[in-house]
């Protein structure tokens, strides 16, 4: 899901940044202009699709790498405390010598894309 996500927000950067270089597509059109005001119009337009397609590229960008970085549960601090102090822990997750649980003490702490449902 991630994935359409980036691809749908980078089609459309390009579609806006597209748009703005040539001053041609659905963005310009003017059909509820008077016809005197279709430069002023363009004029006006131009440099907000400009900001607006480069704001979306980048936002695309920062999407891809998020999915690409952060797209598998990379870091569970509970599991990698079990593994280096296994002697000290019982079965039911109990550090020897206390009632402390790791479970409840060292929970997971899972990495993912913002947008991830998990």
């Amino acid at each position: 899901m991630n994935f359409l996500f980036t691809a749908v927000l980078l089609a459309i950067a390009g579609y806006v940044l597209y748009s703005a270089i040539t001053l041609k597509g659905k963005l310009f059109s003017v059909e509820n202009i008077k016809e005197e005001l279709i430069p002023q119009f363009k004029k006006i337009l131009r440099p907000l699709y400009v900001v607006l397609g480069i704001l979306m590229l980048f936002m695309g960008l920062v999407s891809a790498y998020q999915n690409v970085v952060f797209s598998e549960y990379t870091y569970r601090f509970a599991d990698d405390f079990s593994v280096y102090y296994a002697d000290s822990i019982d079965a039911d997750g109990n550090i020897k010598g206390t009632s402390a649980n790791i479970h409840n003490i060292y929970g997971y702490t899972e990495m993912s894309s913002i947008f991830a449902s998990g």
